[in-house]
């Protein structure tokens, strides 16, 4: 969840996997594609890759 909130913080909007399960599972992250282009793709998992780094 906190790299959802970094995420966001950046422009990027993921939800941790954890909202969509109904018993527990390892950490992850839900990521909408279908409507972006490649590159905007591309800058997304940039800018989740920068929060990742910036949390850690």
């Amino acid at each position: 969840m906190e790299l959802a909130a970094a995420a966001l913080r950046r422009g990027v909007k993921v939800q941790p996997l954890s909202w969509h399960g109904q018993r527990p599972q390892p950490p992850g992250l839900v990521l909408g594609y279908a409507a972006n282009a490649p590159g905007d793709i591309e800058r997304g998992i940039a800018t989740v890759a920068a929060a990742l780094c910036g949390l850690r």
